[in-house]
């Protein structure tokens, strides 16, 4: 087999790589009840946090404090906000934090946008003390919970939603239980990705 035959191959092969990976799916799932956890998928990644997860908590020693104290101490470093008033000035700095809350924030809606939710479920049993205390929290949840799923479904195309909220005037305690999935091309999350990096630049 002729090199420039093997070379052409190769370059077939690693931009079919390249092309499975940019039209991959990351998957996003958030699940909030009793239990609580975040997982996201892409091709043979994954990772999963709990939320309610005490193991994940590592503790720091009171040792290990003072190191950390110490090296800090030895490379004392400002912060990205201090950096910006101190070149630009009260005024001039707030008006740029600003910005680049703006600019973020923009990016988001953008990057969710890009998006699309195949599922969101919430379940909703509001209870209280009393039926008074019950009724009252009910029709405040609903003019906060509706509203906003309004507002998701004007940003991320959503397939299948359910979303359902009730008064138990027997229960003491509220129930929540929420999942969302959502599915972003990779293609499309680098695309907005690097468009933020850029503007930072």
């Amino acid at each position: 087999v002729p090199i420039f035959m093997v070379f052409l191959i190769i370059l077939a092969v690693i931009i079919c790589i390249i092309g499975i990976i940019l039209f991959a799916n990351i998957k996003l799932k958030i699940y909030l009840s009793k239990k609580g956890y975040i997982v996201i998928k892409c091709l043979f990644f994954k990772f999963e946090y709990d939320f309610y997860g005490q193991d994940k908590i590592k503790k720091v020693t009171r040792k290990e404090k003072a190191k950390s104290y110490d090296k800090k101490a030895d490379k004392p470093s400002e912060g990205y906000i201090k950096k910006i008033y101190k070149k630009h000035g009260v005024v001039d700095g707030t008006v740029q934090l600003l910005s680049i809350v703006k600019n973020i924030f923009s990016k988001i809606i953008l990057l969710l946008s890009k998006a699309h939710m195949t599922n969101l479920n919430l379940e909703i049993t509001v209870a209280g003390q009393d039926a008074a205390t019950t009724a009252l929290t009910y029709g405040a949840v609903s003019a906060v919970v509706y509203p906003a799923i309004g507002l998701i479904n004007g940003i991320i195309q959503v397939d299948k939603q359910n979303i359902n909220i009730t008064a138990d005037y027997d229960a003491k305690t509220p129930q929540v239980e929420f999942l969302s999935i959502i599915k972003l091309p990779v293609y499309k999350a680098l695309s907005v990705g690097f468009s933020l990096i850029k503007d930072f630049l």
